[in-house]
């Protein structure tokens, strides 16, 4: 699981559009220390130079680290950066704020396995006697219990094992907290307002390593759209370099050795939609992505794949490639690029901002009430937010308790 912030920038966007100091990126660095902890690397090489220690957490849940073992490509990367710096130079950590420019990988790992939310955060506190986990269950509505300060108050929970199955339901004595994700969370709370009337919701999808850019400050684009990154610590597109045949949408070549880069739209302008099929629980919404519906995003794809061109020409890949294959090798013009983009473009499926909120007694707490793209896959962003959430949370039922605050 790659493990990418995303900048400052990102972060103090939040807190602007909030209003609350405590969303911007230095007041959030107590929670981003607090779930992190850097491990070496499965083979325990030396990581000096590749990742700034004192920009992460040491004692956290979560395992943070480099790949278990280099690859072979990683050398040529890093002498790309000295031969065009202007372009490509090196940056020792994308996760200290700034990740802009070439840097090396960064993923959720430790003692030689992947690091996941329930292996950080419930395997641990599973003999807790006050913590039930309900498996094989899937809430289906939350149950309205009233009216607080003028707001549908919802305290409680129905769920069942199946489609036939019995329901039932669970009454929290404080507050709900609804983390279905990004699909999951705003599915339930249109159901539960709405049983019958089936609605949409804005949603905003990303593409998602070894670096991050921004178009120079003279592209033609940015005197015409408005630009959506959160500011110049912010990329618009990322590389992602695979040694052999990778494409998102295309078949496998089964023969040969191949250098693949995907590019990715990391502060994209388009905006999919999230509709429900039905007003059944069990039946998954419908998402419509909606990629590459905006000029900017169009102009930034087409930029991007130029750019990967441009990173192959160094001096560095001359006794590693070969050539460039199929249609790339020869498309040029704007046209023909766009063309070849739009024959092979996918979505990251890096989803954020489905959920909205005016509930009393219900709090959301995953990716869907992120109301931005962080320039960056969305995983880390969302253990950030999350680890805040707890204290909000904590501080509000302790002042609930005595009655004050």
């Amino acid at each position: 699981m790659i493990y990418s912030r995303g900048s400052a920038d990102d972060f103090d966007r939040y807190a602007r559009a909030t209003g609350d100091h405590g969303w911007s990126w230095d007041a959030l660095q107590p929670y981003i220390k607090k779930h992190e902890r850097v491990v070496l690397p499965a083979d325990c090489y030396d990581i000096i130079g590749q990742i700034d220690i004192s920009a992460h957490g040491t004692s956290g849940p979560l395992g943070v680290s480099l790949p278990g073992y280099p690859l072979g490509i990683d050398s040529l990367v890093m002498e790309t950066t000295p031969q065009l710096p202007e372009e490509f130079p090196f940056n020792e950590d994308m996760n200290a704020g700034t990740p802009l420019v070439s840097a090396g990988r960064r993923i959720l790992w430790k003692r030689g396995s992947r690091v996941s939310s329930s292996i950080a955060y419930i395997q641990p506190y599973l003999h807790c006697k006050n913590f039930d986990v309900l498996i094989n269950s899937q809430a289906t509505k939350l149950i309205q219990t009233g009216t607080e300060w003028g707001k549908p108050a919802i305290h409680g929970v129905q769920f069942a094992a199946s489609k036939d199955a019995p329901l039932y339901v669970l009454n929290a004595t404080k507050e709900v907290i609804l983390s279905a994700g990004l699909f999951g969370s705003p599915q339930l709370l249109i159901l539960s307002a709405l049983p019958l009337h089936l609605t949409s919701l804005r949603s905003t999808f990303r593409l998602s390593h070894i670096g991050w850019f921004r178009l120079h400050e003279g592209a033609s684009i940015l005197a015409t759209e408005v630009d959506p990154s959160a500011a110049l610590r912010s990329s618009h597109y990322e590389f992602l370099i695979f040694n052999g045949f990778v494409s998102p949408v295309g078949a496998s070549v089964h023969s040969g050795h191949y250098l693949s880069m995907i590019t990715s739209v990391t502060s994209p302008s388009s905006r999919g939609n999230l509709t429900l099929a039905s007003a059944s629980p069990w039946n998954l919404p419908i998402a419509n992505p909606a990629m590459s519906n905006s000029a900017f995003d169009i102009y930034v794809i087409r930029e991007s794949i130029r750019a990967t061109k441009r990173m192959l020409s160094a001096p560095a890949w001359d006794n590693y490639l070969i050539g460039l294959y199929g249609e790339f090798s020869t498309a040029e013009t704007d046209e023909e690029l766009d063309a070849h983009a739009a024959a092979d473009t996918a979505s990251f499926n890096h989803r954020l901002g489905t959920a909205a909120m005016g509930i009393n007694g219900l709090r959301v707490v995953d990716g869907s009430v992120l109301t931005f793209i962080p320039a960056a896959a969305p995983q880390a962003a969302i253990y950030i937010i999350a680890e805040r959430a707890t204290d909000i949370i904590k501080q509000a039922n302790k002042c609930r308790d005595h009655r004050r605050c």
